[in-house]
């Protein structure tokens, strides 16, 4: 079980409108956070994120193709787990990496 936590990023997530976490392009998240909350944690990542090169081997795993290269990229990185709420990444039957929720994984972190 992971003691510790690296946030990975390519340019490829990076690249995308909002950093990938902008609360406009994302409804649900208006629930949770307000855009100045998200802008925040955006640059957060921006500044402690390990920045990886972009898959160039990306396999179909998930449902959305879209979202393939997450799995390449955590298992370029050698990761252990990707952490979302993405349903299209935690309803793959047989993951190439696991798959926790955020919430699960602060949990864990936090044991």
């Amino acid at each position: 079980m992971p003691r510790s936590a690296r946030t990975l990023r390519c340019r490829r997530l990076s690249d995308a409108p909002g950093g990938g976490a902008s609360p406009a392009r994302y409804p649900k998240l208006q629930r949770y956070v307000t855009t100045a909350e998200a802008d925040a944690f955006v640059a957060w990542i921006a500044r402690v994120a390990v920045i990886l090169e972009d898959p160039a081997d990306i396999p179909s795993v998930t449902r959305d193709p879209n979202d393939d290269y997450l799995f390449a990229l955590a298992l370029g990185a050698d990761a252990d787990v990707v952490v979302t709420s993405d349903a299209d990444l935690t309803t793959v039957t047989t993951p190439p990496v696991r798959v926790m929720s955020p919430g699960s994984f602060l949990e864990t972190l936090r044991a």
